[in-house]
């Protein structure tokens, strides 16, 4: 009874004339024992989290995109890794490999060295969809191997690009700035010169690489450490992060969709002047020349 008094005197005294009845709060029995028990509700939830969270093992995994083992110990020996590097989900790494830093390895690419091989993989090279690599290969800086390439017990040597589909027997090697095109098949024993580009089944020489070619092979391994990045930062995200993400770009373009202030114009963009803005002077083409139009006015709008 005190508090309903106590509201109504608080409703009256801010506008004791006009005040409507429903303006004025009315603390039922009932609105009181709902909020008792909404009140004691929330104290029985953050018990039972508080349990849920002391059951739980502290260990428990985060949910993430992928659960799939990429890096496979063979014979208790595992592959040792440097930083930025990305691996894809699919693919697999097995055995003694060495991976430099900024390397890319495909989705379905698959680089196993069997017990008493070793695989070394250069800093900024990449292996890129469903190629292979085994045995005892090399590859060295800036070599690009093109999807489904096969490498066994080969090496590769710097500034090198190997072909999709293209096959590198055991014992061969290709010197530093040389290709091998793609569905080509390099025979055991072979050696590509310094400089040479090789194709065919078996392989073999077709021409010699410009200095430009060169420079091509460097960007396209350069262009891999673009997408190796790329795909880093894309996989380290959870589901979360990613919708909260595209639920942040979607609100944002909401609120931008009729706000001209966010839109951007070109600067450089100028309308022609309209024919009552005609200057009345004559050109200079028309000074140097000396013509004169009658009622002057340049003789090209767009001047």
């Amino acid at each position: 009874m005190l508090r309903r008094t106590c509201y109504r005197t608080c409703a009256a005294s801010l506008n004791p004339e006009n005040a409507p009845v429903w303006s004025v709060p009315y603390a039922s029995k009932l609105g009181v024992a709902i909020g008792f028990a909404g009140s004691r509700l929330v104290e029985l939830a953050a018990k039972i989290n508080s349990i849920g969270a002391y059951i739980t093992p502290s260990n428990y995994p985060k949910e993430e995109l992928y659960k799939l083992p990429r890096v496979v110990p063979v014979s208790g020996v595992r592959a040792t890794i440097a930083d930025n590097v990305f691996i894809a989900p699919s693919a697999m790494v097995a055995g003694d490999v060495k991976v430099g830093r900024k390397v890319y390895v495909g989705y379905n690419a698959i680089i196993r060295a069997n017990e008493g091989d070793t695989i070394v993989l250069g800093e900024s090279c990449n292996v890129q969809e469903k190629a292979v690599i085994t045995g005892n290969s090399t590859v060295g800086k800036w070599v690009s191997v093109e999807p489904m390439a096969v490498i066994d017990s080969a090496d590769i040597a710097s500034c090198s690009f190997v072909g999709a589909n293209s096959i590198v027997n055991k014992g061969a090697k290709m010197e530093s700035n040389t290709m091998l095109c793609a569905a080509a098949v390099l025979q055991s024993g072979a050696t590509i010169p310094s400089g040479e580009v090789w194709a065919g089944n078996p392989a073999t020489k077709i021409g010699t690489l410009t200095e430009e070619e060169k420079t091509y092979i460097v960007k396209a391994a350069k262009h891999m450490v673009l997408i190796n990045l790329e795909h880093h930062d894309a996989w380290e995200g959870t589901w979360e992060d990613i919708t909260n993400v595209m639920e942040t770009r979607t609100m944002y373009a909401a609120s931008t969709e009729n706000n001209l202030d966010m839109r951007i114009r070109p600067f450089y963009v100028k309308e022609p002047p309209r024919p009552n803005q005609r200057s009345t002077r004559d050109s200079p083409f028309e000074l140097r020349e000396g013509r004169h139009r009658p009622g002057g006015g340049w003789e090209s709008n767009a001047v």
